[in-house]
């Protein structure tokens, strides 16, 4: 059971908690500001916070700027940020400075009950998991990501929406032996270590992200 602290406006805090908690998942707090968020996490150090991008006072990316915040005080704290828009650059500038525990999601997907509490999970074990329709608009630039085939890549793209070898078997039409073979392949193939400390799909999911990181 997972404990998480939606930041959100009322009315959506409300229904989300109620959601969440249907699903399992204890809720510790809600609140509406990243002020009131940060005061709740000290004291009650959930293992997920849930952002909306649009907080106040400006409602336009303090989520964001929060979620950061969040992480400096709190680096065992996870962080899933929900968005109306698939916004690259927001997504970019989160995993640049939060590198694991971290998810954006735009809010189509909270309807989904299992979406939501897989993201929640994979999130609180140290993962990303980032929106499809966002990987889709995203268009790496030449970087460490040339290292890889055409094939890698979208296999990599899958990585980094937080998919397992099995959901990529599934979504490409291949095996999951296959899938797991391609997963190896571009591990190695962007020098990404086999060292027991390190997540290696959320460094690779990185990569993806942040290309000109490792190049």
């Amino acid at each position: 059971m997972r404990r998480v602290a939606p930041g959100y406006p009322l009315v959506a805090r409300q229904g989300l908690a109620a959601l969440l908690t249907h699903a399992g998942i204890h809720v510790l707090a809600s609140v509406g500001g990243g002020a009131a968020l940060l005061r709740e996490a000290a004291l009650t150090r959930p293992d997920v916070v849930i952002l909306d991008v649009r907080m106040p006072p400006s409602f336009s990316d303090e989520g964001i700027g929060t979620a950061l915040a969040l992480r400096q005080r709190f680096p065992g704290i996870g962080v899933l940020v929900l968005s109306t828009y698939a916004e690259p650059a927001w997504v970019r500038r989160l995993t640049g400075h939060v590198p694991s525990a971290v998810g954006y999601l735009l809010k189509d997907r909270v309807g989904n009950v299992e979406r939501l509490t897989d993201a929640l999970h994979t999130i609180a074990a140290g993962g990303i998991v980032i929106d499809e329709d966002v990987i889709a608009r995203i268009t790496p630039p030449a970087s460490v990501l040339d290292r890889l085939t055409a094939r890698q890549v979208e296999v990599l793209s899958l990585v980094a929406e937080g998919r397992s070898n099995q959901a990529i078997s599934d979504a490409l039409g291949m095996s999951v032996r296959t899938a797991e073979v391609h997963v190896a392949a571009i591990l190695r193939d962007l020098d990404i270590p086999d060292e027991p400390s390190w997540n290696r799909r959320v460094l690779a999911a990185l990569a993806y992200l942040n290309p000109h990181r490792g190049a």
